[in-house]
């Protein structure tokens, strides 16, 4: 019951822009930040961007709101909006380690989008992800690594960066998918 009643309200909140403002008005930010991330994890880019960017607009130091926007910019393909929002988040909140893996993911993206403009950006990439493992280490954190290396063409180091993922979290199919790729590329 509980999902249908958020399934209700993201398809309320979906008949944007009739009676958009006065919606989003009566909603808390705790809700709106949970309706920008339902959408977002259903793909709706534009409309979980523009619930967090409402939240900014009440709380301009909301961080998770920032994080939110910067992901859903990168996510529609504003892959220089989206990084920038992200540098931000990552200098704002230096303790929290999901900004740089977000920051690394975005450069990797970004990279992704043309490779010859964004060349630095894998290496921008490890660099944060390095600043996030200072904090901690985890799974996602190693996957993303084993990735990058990866797209560098550094088989060796995706390899061991990838088997550390699937150490750390051996039920996750895409570190496991990742490291299979590298095996294949290495005959």
């Amino acid at each position: 019951m509980k999902v249908w009643v958020g399934s209700a309200v993201l398809l309320g909140l979906s008949l944007l822009p009739l009676g958009a403002a006065q919606a989003i008005a009566e909603r808390s930010t705790p809700e709106l930040l949970r309706y920008g991330r339902a959408l977002f994890e259903r793909g709706e880019c534009f409309s979980s961007r523009y619930l967090f960017q409402q939240v900014l607009e009440r709380d301009p130091e909301n961080l998770d709101a920032l994080a939110g926007k910067g992901r859903a910019l990168v996510c529609e393909g504003s892959y220089d909006e989206g990084v920038a929002a992200l540098e931000q988040l990552a200098q704002l909140a230096p303790d929290r380690p999901a900004a740089f893996t977000q920051l690394a993911s975005a450069y990797l993206a970004q990279y992704g989008s043309d490779p010859e403009a964004h060349a630095g950006r894998l290496n921008d990439a490890l660099t944060a992800l390095d600043r996030a493992e200072a904090r901690g280490r985890g799974p996602a954190t190693a996957n993303l690594r084993g990735v990058i290396y990866y797209r560098q063409g550094d088989l060796a180091a995706a390899q061991s960066a990838l088997e550390r993922a699937t150490a750390l979290d051996e039920d996750e199919a895409d570190h496991h998918r990742n490291l299979g790729l590298v095996y294949v590329q290495q005959g």
